[in-house]
């Protein structure tokens, strides 16, 4: 069997663009966006992020001094999920006032806090 689909004049296949999570980092410091903007920053976010999470984490440690291991773990989770909403909620202010800066407003937050559980 042959089958013929007619299709219009001006049909041609569409050109795939890549979401702006996929694009790499020379191509994103090309693009001169708000979005690709706020994704350059949030890759840097991201990439600190572990280092924030290690002193906070052993700053927590040694002012607590439990025998209880589920007490650091439900503290953990907790740290965690507030630092990754102040990150959606600072990037939301970024993309209103068009300002990538207000997207470090967690990082910001948490180093305040190190220096204060620190002490």
């Amino acid at each position: 069997y042959q089958f013929y689909i007619d299709l219009p004049k001006d049909f041609q296949t569409k050109r795939i663009e890549p979401k702006i999570t996929e694009i790499n980092l020379i191509e994103l410091k090309k693009m001169k966006d708000i979005d690709s903007s706020i994704e350059l920053h949030k890759r840097f976010i991201f990439s600190i992020t572990p280092l924030i999470f290690l002193l906070l984490g052993s700053s927590i440690g040694n002012n607590l001094k439990q025998k209880n291991k589920i007490i650091y773990i439900g503290i953990g989770g907790f740290i965690g999920i507030i630092f990754f909403e102040l990150l959606i909620f600072g990037e939301i202010i970024a993309r209103k006032y068009q300002n990538v800066y207000f997207i470090y407003l967690s990082l910001l937050i948490f180093v305040i806090g190190i220096k204060r559980i620190w002490k």
